[in-house]
């Protein structure tokens, strides 16, 4: 028994969300991770379709220089199957981290749905498209379903966060290592805690790099943003990240324009406090190292890792994939061990 004398008041710490939260939890995780199944074995039949080599796709998860695409989707596409077989997992576990990573991925895959709907109600060419090879129907049964499970997923764990509370309890002293204190509850924006404000900052960071190329690339004329069209400019590009049926259903353009904006929120969302925050900072961090560390291969495996020098320009892309490397594990390193709010 605490003596509060000495050691100072008890107070009780979350450590799962409440029984009223443990449903959803449990339905959004079952969700996502059968999607992500899902998601995983449409790449098998797309490949087996193909006849590609399963090793080359294996290669191909570290090593950009084999080409895959456009059966197997794209390195993003995977890193997001990957990281909802894993944090639906956690939500499976009712773990209260995994409610801000599965908001992340419900909004990501809510956009990837949309542009594909977009691109049908728009294109009656690819409509015709999808008639003729013989699992169009499925494609779109699939891209609904998906629709329906990031907003189902994005409502539940947005209630889930409303309604938290603590479950399993344990009394810590005030004054004691880590303890909360005696008091109302923190608001968002009130104080920034310092690991917050770290990996805050890292996002940031991350998104003025990916953003800053990417003005730099639409200001660029006749730059190459759309596969199949050249000259799109900056009203091709973005035509592209939301329709489907402009030039391909590879949505380059889409991940390009989400993983910019992401991290910029996240940091936003970081240094007011959100309590979503966390479990998304640490998806967007996973999902950042794949992607560079897959990038960083690249450069390494060429004969003439030189060359990439011989340019101001070159220099820089490579230099970025570094520091976005970097501020990644940092933000990683401070929200593993952070206490969730």
């Amino acid at each position: 028994m605490l003596n509060q004398g000495d050691r100072g008041i008890g107070r009780a710490v979350p450590t799962r969300p409440r029984a009223r939260s443990d449903a959803a939890y449990l339905r959004v995780g079952a969700a996502v991770v059968l999607y992500a199944i899902s998601a995983a074995c449409w790449i098998g039949y797309e490949l087996s379709e193909s006849g590609a080599v399963s090793g080359s796709f294996f290669k191909a998860l570290y090593d950009p220089r084999t080409e895959v695409t456009p059966w197997a989707q794209t390195a993003s596409d995977w890193a997001l199957i990957a990281a909802a077989l894993v944090f639906g997992g956690l939500a499976l576990a009712r773990r209260q981290v995994a409610r801000g990573a599965l908001m992340l991925l419900a909004v990501l895959l809510i956009g990837l749905s949309l542009r594909e709907l977009v691109g049908l109600a728009l294109s009656p060419e690819y409509r015709q498209v999808l008639e003729n090879i013989g699992y169009g129907r499925l494609l779109v049964a699939f891209r609904v379903a998906g629709l329906v499970v990031g907003v189902a997923a994005l409502v539940e764990m947005a209630r889930a966060g409303r309604r938290s509370a603590p479950r399993h309890l344990s009394l810590v002293p005030l004054g004691a290592a880590g303890a909360p204190g005696f008091g109302p509850p923190r608001l968002p924006g009130s104080r920034v805690r310092p690991r917050s404000a770290v990996a805050g900052s890292c996002f940031l960071a991350i998104g003025a790099v990916l953003l800053g190329w990417l003005v730099h690339a639409l200001a660029q004329d006749n730059g190459y943003l759309v596969p199949g069209h050249p000259d799109a400019g900056v009203p091709g590009f973005f035509r592209d990240a939301f329709d489907a049926s402009y030039a391909t259903t590879i949505p380059n353009s889409y991940y390009t324009l989400a993983f910019a904006l992401a991290p910029v929120l996240i940091g936003i969302a970081l240094f007011r406090g959100a309590p979503a925050a966390r479990g998304a900072g640490l998806a967007l961090s996973a999902i950042t190292l794949y992607v560079d560390a897959r990038t960083s291969y690249g450069y390494f495996a060429q004969d003439r890792f030189d060359l990439y020098f011989d340019s101001t320009l070159s220099t820089l892309s490579v230099l970025s994939t570094f520091l976005t490397t970097l501020l990644a594990l940092a933000a990683l390193a401070v929200l593993v061990p952070a206490r969730e709010e």
